[in-house]
């Protein structure tokens, strides 16, 4: 993911040139002990990508997190279940 959300055409063929096949932007981050939404009306939408850092306190804060998605009506999945590599065709 690009620093701070920020990036540009410059970022991205940089990215490819370091041969990353995928720059990734969140829609949803987990700073502390709850989900929060980059649009207004806060909640999800399939698709979704929650930004979340190793630190401590992450473990109850995703438990918690895990419940609310869930009651949303989704599920939370690997990321790299869905952007495979350049050339995969399996």
């Amino acid at each position: 993911r690009p620093p701070y959300g920020a990036y540009n055409a410059t970022t991205l063929a940089a990215a490819g040139r370091c041969g990353l096949d995928w720059v990734v932007h969140w829609s949803v981050s987990l700073p502390g002990k709850k989900l929060e939404y980059q649009r207004a009306h806060g909640s999800l939408e399939p698709g979704d990508i929650i930004l979340t850092h190793f630190r401590k306190g992450l473990v109850p804060a995703l438990r918690k997190s895990i419940k609310d998605i869930r009651k949303q009506g989704f599920d939370v999945a690997r990321l790299e279940d869905y952007l495979r590599p350049r050339g995969w065709d399996g």
